[in-house]
């Protein structure tokens, strides 16, 4: 698939629809023909939910790409209404947790006060501090992180557990330095809540 089909919405609502009824085999075929575009299906609620499926199905070396094509954006993504469930799917399926730390992490780190208070970048770090907690996540966040993904390896807590020791310091460090903006702040509260957990 052209990289510049990719970038039509009209494409990321069949995608959506396809990905939603294909089998293994099927989205493992498209995830080797459209990956290499799989940035441009962020621009839209419909592709992205098509990149969480694919996610699962693609492997290390797709995952990989996306991420260097995403890089310089990871912060700006995990705040957005759309693709932080996207952010929170790659924190999920990606096994390489050094080459994540080197660069989803590091950007998120660079922006972690706006993330700790942002409406959706919170959620981002709380998944990781607490995943799928239903207090925290609606059904259909939670729906579409807990897609399957038969080509992730490592234990999805030893990933976890991996992202967590370079964020946790960071996140308590925003805590520490403004805690009455964090006491009143909703989103703040929230990520405090899993991160006491």
């Amino acid at each position: 698939i052209e990289k510049e089909l990719l970038g039509l919405d009209i494409v990321h609502l069949l995608l959506q629809a396809f990905c939603e009824v294909a089998t293994d085999s099927q989205l493992t075929q498209l995830a080797e023909q459209c990956m290499d575009g799989a940035a441009y299906l962020l621009s839209s609620k419909a592709g992205a939910e098509a990149l969480s499926r694919l996610l699962g199905i693609a492997n290390a070396k797709q995952r990989k790409a996306l991420c260097r094509d995403l890089k310089g954006k990871f912060a700006a993504l995990a705040k957005n209404a759309v693709d932080y469930v996207v952010m929170i799917r790659l924190a999920t399926t990606v096994d390489d947790t050094v080459m994540l730390s080197k660069s989803m992490v590091a950007e998120w780190l660079q922006d972690i006060e706006d993330l700790c208070f942002d409406k959706y970048g919170h959620k981002v770090l709380a998944w990781l501090l607490q995943p799928d907690d239903q207090r925290l996540f609606s059904p259909y966040e939670r729906k579409c992180v807990a897609l399957p993904s038969p080509t992730s390896l490592k234990a999805p807590e030893a990933r976890r557990q991996e992202l967590v020791r370079m964020l946790k310091p960071a996140i308590r460090g925003v805590f520490l330095q403004k805690p009455l903006e964090a006491a009143g702040d909703n989103s703040a509260k929230d990520l405090l809540t899993a991160y006491l957990a």
